[in-house]
């Protein structure tokens, strides 16, 4: 083998590495760009006396989540992406004539980083009425990255009266 064959065969094996650590180097980011804007939902649970009258989540993640379903059930009543009306007269069914506030979520929305949103807030007063007729209530919201990789948050509530 020549010395300019034998360099160029060095040459093109050089090469080779350098693409096959640029590729690996472009793998690792985009692993590493994809973690650092993953959000992350956490649901919390506010009670005074003992009862619990406030419900909300929070995006303890790195990036926004993008909300592609909400669904809230209350017993049996599932309500989808259900409407501050549609809530109202399903809680008022169950003793709670007014909600101090409520989340109006639809398909698409977002929850940014660190940014608590409350799912429900039943005013104290009447939180007793709503215990006496409510045994369990659940959140199921179903999120994305900007990515697009897909979590879910299941949240339950059993209420002890």
């Amino acid at each position: 083998m020549s010395p300019e064959a034998s360099i160029a065969l060095g040459s093109a094996s050089v090469a080779l590495c350098a693409l096959v650590v640029s590729l690996w180097q472009v793998a690792v980011q985009r692993s590493h760009n994809k973690l650092s804007v993953r959000p992350y939902l956490h649901a919390d649970r506010f009670s005074l006396e003992g009862h619990p009258f406030k419900w909300q989540v929070v995006n303890a993640g790195a990036g926004p989540a993008v909300i592609r379903k909400f669904l809230v059930k209350i017993d049996k009543d599932e309500l989808l992406f259900p409407s501050i009306s549609i809530l109202t007269s399903t809680l008022r069914s169950r003793g709670v004539i007014d909600l101090a506030s409520t989340w109006n979520c639809k398909k698409g929305d977002y929850i940014l980083t660190k940014q608590p949103v409350i799912l429900l807030h039943i005013p104290h007063e009447q939180a007793k009425n709503y215990l006496s007729t409510t045994s369990k209530i659940t959140w199921n919201i179903e999120y994305e990255s900007i990515y697009g990789d897909i979590q879910t948050l299941i949240f339950s509530a059993e209420i002890d009266s």
